[in-house]
């Protein structure tokens, strides 16, 4: 079967741009809040791009 979705809570949003903020390393972060690198990228880019 394939993997299970799960959304990013509001949490988890504020906690990867404090982060971000601070100057850490998306793989830190990923590792921080045990998600995939490619979704905190995704993240930051929807925040970047204002479609979050």
């Amino acid at each position: 079967m394939g993997k299970q979705c799960r959304h990013l809570s509001i949490d988890e949003r504020e906690q990867i741009a404090q982060l971000r903020n601070e100057g850490t390393a998306l793989r830190e972060i990923a590792r921080q809040l045990g998600r995939d690198k490619g979704t905190i990228s995704r993240e930051l880019k929807t925040e970047i791009d204002g479609t979050n």
